[in-house]
């Protein structure tokens, strides 16, 4: 009698956990995919500023540089236009 009741009540417990996984599925997958957007975004124009860089100038092309070129131009590209766009408009 117990073990039936500890297997029932284990089995149910699983059961509502993957519900709940299942409920909020849908709000992680497009966390994911946005957070692997952004990052694809970093690394691929990091890696073609940097190496045009580092052809045209002579810029070391590092590791460690090629994302921060990426930050860089995502900022410059998408946030720094909004900054400019907000200032232009409240005066």
């Amino acid at each position: 009698m117990v073990k039936k009741y500890i297997k029932k009540n284990n089995t149910s417990i699983f059961f509502n956990i993957l519900k709940k996984i299942k409920e909020h599925k849908d709000k992680y997958d497009t966390n994911i995919s946005s957070l692997k957007v952004f990052l694809f975004f970093i690394v691929g124009y990091g890696l073609i500023i940097n190496y045009s860089l580092s052809m045209l100038f002579g810029v070391e092309f590092t590791l460690y540089k090629f994302p921060a070129f990426g930050i860089i131009y995502y900022f410059i590209k998408d946030e720094f236009l909004e900054w400019i766009r907000g200032i232009r408009y409240k005066g």
